[in-house]
């Protein structure tokens, strides 16, 4: 076990060595692995972990119900600091706003659509741009809005999001310095369930998207936000075609897949004309629990419900995630691409035994450090190379 085990080290490590080069000989140098990472807090550690780690952004969710939980009344401290973190550590910061306030929220039965009035919420993405000019790499207006539960219980349409991308995008560009702020369209759950009431499949709210003038030129400096997720399959893996490809399942549909998933999007692209921008995987990742310890030491063991994160262990999850990057690393239309995620290995998350937590690469006590972290630490990229931690 110990020689199998010290194998698959030797290639993942030359894996990321073979990225070297072929970024060196090959790929021009706005074309390097770009990585972002989730945060799950704004604390220092959590951004020198990032900046050790090799990332070149952190991504930061800055809920508009804690910024403002009272129409008027506001409270920076929190993006403030985050704001500070990335400068010090010389990450670029890209933010997500979503999570509305109690005040601003609107109930499904007013009839308007939507979960909150786009007026609204431009006003509050306007306050953040302007309160943050030249700080913020790029902006994510929501989140996976084709899910009930991320649009208040609202009806789920693609062209009612674009009421809301529009008001922000604009928001954002009457800004000072806003013309040169990337605008990334939200993240879809690739769910497979396509009911109108719990979800719309994301490649029908897609297509939802550009009937509603996503492609619009008049649109500039903006991507395409995508949730590639793969449960246990890996990155190159395609869907076989059937109702039933194995007996463990989560593999018996498209949406289980991150190439099939990443081509459908770029094929509704081109299906619209939209052959010049890129997508941003702002979401991705593969979990387990493999390695993850409980606070009193024990292993930890993965939630109900998720049987998927027990048939990969966290050489898998390294594995998987450097081919994903190296997939985006030569692949033209994507761009950023955002792992999900961190930190929310956090004791706490474990203990109560969280499904996010196994998405994490910095992981528990005694070994925190999950494999995908080194590696992607050694993997070559634009940003600044930083000293492993001890």
């Amino acid at each position: 076990m110990l020689m199998e085990r010290s194998s698959r080290v030797a290639c993942f490590v030359l894996l990321a060595l073979l990225l070297t080069a072929a970024a060196a000989d090959s790929v021009a140098a706005d074309d390097r692995l770009r990585p972002a990472v989730h945060l799950l807090t704004a604390s220092d550690r959590m951004f020198q972990l990032a900046a050790q780690g090799g990332y070149e952004s952190a991504v930061q969710l800055l809920p508009w119900r804690d910024v403002e939980p009272t129409d008027g009344e506001w409270h920076w401290q929190q993006p403030d600091f985050a704001v500070r973190a990335a400068e010090y550590y010389d990450l670029g910061l890209i933010v997500r706003l979503d999570h509305p306030p109690d005040w601003a929220v609107r109930s499904p039965e007013n009839g308007e659509g939507g979960p909150i009035d786009p007026d609204a919420y431009a006003d509050f993405v306007a306050t953040v741009a302007r309160r943050y000019r030249g700080q913020v790499q790029a902006y994510i207006v929501w989140n996976e809005p084709n899910l009930r539960r991320e649009w208040n219980g609202n009806p789920l349409n693609g062209a009612d999001y674009m009421r809301y991308f529009d008001a922000a995008y604009h928001a954002i560009r009457a800004a000072p310095g806003g013309e040169g702020i990337t605008v990334v369209t939200a993240g879809l759950a690739p769910t497979g369930i396509n009911d109108g009431v719990s979800a719309v499949d994301d490649r029908v709210y897609l297509r939802q998207m550009y009937q509603a003038g996503l492609a619009n030129p008049a649109y500039q400096n903006i991507a395409i936000g995508i949730h590639p997720y793969s449960a246990w399959n890996a990155p190159d893996a395609h869907w076989c075609g059937q109702a039933q490809c194995s007996d463990r399942g989560y593999d018996n549909h498209p949406s289980f897949f991150f190439a099939n998933t990443i081509e459908d999007y770029h094929n509704i692209m081109v299906e619209f004309g939209d052959t010049t921008r890129q997508m941003w995987p702002t979401e991705f990742g593969w979990g387990t629990y493999d390695g993850l310890h409980y606070s009193d030491g024990t292993p930890a063991q993965s939630p109900e419900g998720f049987p998927y994160y027990d048939y990969i262990d966290a050489w898998d999850m390294a594995n998987y995630v450097m081919r994903a990057y190296e997939i985006g690393q030569t692949t033209p239309w994507i761009g950023v691409m955002f792992l999900w995620n961190l930190n929310f290995a956090d004791p706490y998350y474990v203990d109560n035994r969280d499904p996010r937590a196994a998405y994490a690469v910095w992981g528990t006590a005694p070994q925190p450090e999950r494999p995908v972290f080194r590696l992607l630490a050694l993997a070559p990229k634009t940003h600044t190379s930083y000293p492993l931690p001890e």
